[in-house]
This record gives structure tokens, C-alpha cells and sequence, in this order.
């Protein structure tokens, strides 16, 4: 069986259903992804021709259990200047930021607060999407500065690789790579 299927395979697995470890190191092993000790779900966002060019732009897990090599990859050789922590107070309080020489981490309270959702907001004709859409905005609002200043580092900074990272229970770098990805941070010129 060739990679691609093996993968096919393992996506297609019952969720309640363990994936053996070794498989899932594999595949996250693989490109996009790029393995870094203490890191979970590194990944380069160039990939599959999005226009995004390759080494710019990081998204990742929590960085908190970063140690040394996996810190030298990141700033060395990946050159990475800049890590966007886009957590709110409470999840940084239980998982500080990593301390990365030459590395600046940006973290900014939310300018608003998230959306209040139910359960109900998820039921109805339209099977949940008026609940995620409400999710997803409130999102956008609450996290305008910390996305501001991840503008404001493609605009100002086009040459500084930088990481967009969260605890992934919010989607809040998903909604932040979603916007870089439709602003198309395209290849500089030689």
C-alpha cells in the first residue's frame, strides 16, 4: 500500500478507534508538518499551491513543552523572529510561553469577549451552522488585535518567518490562517 493510501486509511478510522502512536508519528512526520521535540502539529502553512510561500508563515499546537533543540529548530534553522500567541490569560497562565532566544512572543488581551453560545445554537434546519458562524465571528471579534499585529507583521516584516499557535480548543489560529490565506501572502521577488 503506498503512503497516500496508508493515510486514506488511518483518516478513515472509526474516531473511537486508537491510531497506534508510531502511525501518528509517521504521518506527522511527513510534509507539511515539520517534527519539533515538545511540539505537537508544527507545520509549515505553504502547501498543496496555496500561494503562501514555503518558510513564512508557522501554525502549531501550544509551544510550552518546547525544550532546547526543539527551540534551536525554531529560531535557527527555521528563523523564526516572531510567535503570535493567540491563547487567552487563563491558558497561558497554566501553560507559560517558551522563553526562545531572538524570538519575540506576541500575546494580546482579547479586544472583546467571545460570543456566549448554547447548545441550541447548534440545532435547527440549518444542522449547526448558524452556531458555528456565531463561533466564528465572535472569534474574529475578540481576536482583531492579536490578528492586526499578524498583519501588521506580513505588511511590515514580509522577510520574518513567524508562528501563529494556540491550545487548539478554540479554532482561534484556524480563523487567523484563514485570513492570511485569503489575503494570498504570496512569494517576494529575488
Amino acid at each position: 500500500m503506498n503512503e497516500a493510501d496508508h493515510i486514506r486509511q488511518v483518516l478513515n478510522t472509526d474516531i473511537r478507534t486508537p491510531i497506534p502512536q508510531a502511525v501518528v508519528t509517521r504521518i506527522t512526520s511527513l510534509p507539511p508538518f515539520i517534527p519539533i521535540q515538545g511540539v505537537s502539529n508544527f507545520r509549515d502553512l505553504s502547501h498543496d499551491g496555496n500561494q503562501v510561500r514555503p518558510g513564512f508563515v508557522y501554525r502549531s499546537g501550544t509551544l510550552s513543552d518546547i525544550y532546547g533543540t526543539g527551540k534551536s529548530v525554531i529560531a535557527t534553522q527555521l528563523g523564526v523572529t516572531t510567535i503570535f500567541d493567540l491563547r487567552n490569560e487563563g491558558e497561558r497562565q497554566k501553560a507559560p510561553s517558551p522563553s526562545i532566544t531572538g524570538v519575540k512572543t506576541i500575546w494580546l488581551p482579547y479586544g472583546a469577549r467571545p460570543a456566549t453560545l448554547n447548545l441550541g445554537d447548534f440545532t435547527g434546519a440549518d444542522k449547526g451552522a448558524a452556531g458555528f458562524v456565531k463561533m466564528y465571528l465572535g472569534i474574529l471579534e475578540a481576536a482583531t488585535p492579536s490578528f492586526m499585529e499578524i498583519f501588521k507583521h506580513i505588511r511590515d516584516k514580509p522577510h520574518d518567518p513567524f508562528i501563529v499557535h494556540c491550545s487548539g480548543k478554540f479554532h482561534r489560529y484556524h480563523r487567523a490562517l484563514m485570513l492570511i490565506l485569503h489575503s494570498r501572502v504570496q512569494k517576494l521577488p529575488s
